[in-house]
């Protein structure tokens, strides 16, 4: 899962499909400032599973990493979508309000093997995929909370 951060200016040039394509799934990440962008690789479900206690709730702001309006094409694993600027300050208030701890006290791997939730490698308990989490969860905390605060629409898609 790709998210990107989008001025107000990015959003009027993402009305053509064609453009929220280049836009979420640059072919050159490099050229895009750091800050701007992120990837959540495989962790997107298992985080999406520690916020929302699904694997496929919308219902904001909890199931912000499956929301959103729909703005392009199937990218292959589904359409782009873009969350307003209020959706991103609301995710970004919720994800704040969690403790530091937030990951290591809640992730539970049975949980997760038991609704399936991406990429379904939860039986073997490996203490790496709690840090993995762990460290993508306050990556994306950071990612969001400087959204946040410069009023940006979130660009993000299943790639």
């Amino acid at each position: 899962m790709q998210l990107r951060r989008a001025t107000a200016e990015n959003v009027s040039d993402l009305r053509d499909p064609a453009h929220v394509e280049a836009f979420i799934a640059a072919v050159n990440w490099r050229t895009i400032p750091d800050d701007e962008w992120i990837n959540l690789d495989k962790s997107w479900h298992a985080i999406h599973f520690l916020m929302t206690g699904d694997g496929v709730s919308t219902t904001l702001p909890a199931g912000t990493l499956f929301a959103g309006k729909v703005v392009s094409d199937d990218l292959g694993c589904g359409p782009a979508r873009l969350l307003a600027p209020q959706e991103v300050a609301a995710f970004a208030r919720l994800l704040n309000d969690k403790p530091d701890n937030f990951v290591e006290r809640e992730l539970d791997f049975d949980a997760l093997q038991n609704s399936e939730i991406y990429p379904n490698i939860w039986d073997r308990r490996d203490p790496a995929d709690l840090q993995y989490i762990s460290w993508h969860f306050s990556r994306l905390t950071k990612f969001f909370d400087d959204a946040a605060r410069s009023g940006d629409h979130v660009v993000l898609a299943l790639l």
